[in-house]
């Protein structure tokens, strides 16, 4: 693990919005300056990285237009793995090293993720976030009402999912932290007091496993960008960690 030394509190305004830029929230940086940082703090990370070690691959989470961008300055293999549906700056980004004497390889979590960004770009690879089945106490029983697993943001759907929970007349527990803080106060918040409504925040997966065990509750979660033909069969739902978007860049030695 190597420290960079970056504020993660100056990434604060590149937080990803789903549905295109809202207004800017409390400690947040004007969109100039949160470019400006983003392109500073992916610069450290890079320039990091060539000089701590030889890398045999870079693998790249962030979706961030100057993740891509400044990636080829790197001597070691890239892999770009994109979680969200196509956007205008990192699509654009993409396009531009594709074109380069060495690509990056380009993946993407589901079927229906590799069709969109595929009108983009090539895809070089479909890397589904498959759970470890194996491990979750699944039972033959139906539960007692739904769970909803992912980050408070509009393009998760937890709102969606607490709708859905009510209209069917069963009680949900959602489990997630604050990702969109807008998106939070305005669709979340008023849903918290309403019956059979229950708002946790994340949990390691282990725990999420449990809730979703024998005797506990379906899930109802999925994952960004996907269609529910992605989904596992009825009975292995996702249940996964409620993820936090770090704008991390992870290196495989």
């Amino acid at each position: 693990m190597i420290d960079t030394g970056i504020d993660p509190r100056s990434l604060a305004g590149t937080l990803y919005r789903a549905f295109g830029p809202s207004a800017v929230e409390p400690g947040e940086a004007e969109p100039a300056a949160a470019a400006a940082a983003a392109e500073s703090a992916f610069t450290t990370a890079y320039m990091t990285m060539q000089v701590t070690r030889v890398w045999y691959v870079i693998h790249n989470h962030a979706f961030d237009a100057p993740a891509v961008r400044l990636a080829t300055a790197l001597q070691a293999p890239v892999v770009h793995t994109l979680h969200l549906p196509p956007d205008k700056a990192v699509s654009a980004a993409l396009v531009h090293v594709a074109q380069r004497s060495r690509p990056p390889t380009v993946a993407v979590v589901s079927d229906f993720q590799a069709c969109a960004w595929r009108r983009v770009v090539p895809v070089d690879a479909i890397l589904p976030p498959y759970p470890p089945t194996g491990a979750i106490p699944w039972s033959e029983t139906a539960g007692q009402g739904a769970l909803f697993a992912g980050r408070l943001s509009p393009e998760k759907g937890a709102a969606e999912a607490i709708d859905i929970a009510r209209a069917a007349g069963v009680p949900i527990d959602v489990y997630g932290d604050v990702y969109d803080p807008g998106y939070s106060r305005e669709q979340i918040e008023p849903r918290r007091s309403w019956p059979g409504v229950t708002v946790h925040q994340g949990v390691p997966r282990t725990s999420l496993w449990e809730a979703n065990g024998p005797g506990g509750r379906g899930t109802v979660s999925r994952p960004a960008g996907t269609s529910p033909s992605d989904w596992p069969p009825p009975r292995r739902r996702r249940a996964g960690l409620p993820s936090s978007r770090s704008g991390a860049v992870d290196s495989v030695r």
